[in-house]
């Protein structure tokens, strides 16, 4: 009867797989057989514990992924704001077009986080002209 691999071993199959993704790849590169390293992907669920790695993954990623959006909203608002404070606080603008970018940037880069980005740039400065005018 053959000797069982260590834990350690067990191990350097495993992620010697995560990485190459092919049995007979791990067996040449463990020096074991492709025979061993199939009988330990089933015993030891290499297939379920790579899946739960990519699930948590999956997760922390789409929630940083929601943090930065949210940021990234936060500053297209206060572009827009603060562009709409100089059009309104300036009585006689002399160079509204300072203004009009913070807006149009804002506008363009919250449009384009929340992916509501329809190509309507046109419409954007029609509204922002008429603004200013």
């Amino acid at each position: 009867m053959p000797n069982p691999l260590t834990i350690e071993k067990r191990e350097e199959l495993y992620e010697t797989w995560l990485k190459v993704g092919f049995v007979t790849v791990v067996a040449k590169a463990c020096d074991v057989s492709a025979g061993v390293c199939r009988k330990y992907r089933l015993k030891d669920k290499w297939d379920e514990r790579k899946e739960k790695v990519r699930v948590e993954v999956r997760r922390k990623n789409d929630g940083e992924d929601v943090k930065r959006k949210i940021r990234h909203i936060k500053m297209s608002q206060l572009l827009q704001a603060r562009g709409a404070e100089k059009l309104n606080n300036s009585k006689s603008i002399k160079k509204p077009s300072d203004a009009i970018r913070a807006i149009e940037a804002g506008v363009h880069l919250e449009r384009e986080i929340t992916g509501d980005d329809d190509g309507s740039k046109g419409k954007v400065n029609r509204i922002i002209i008429e603004y200013v005018d």
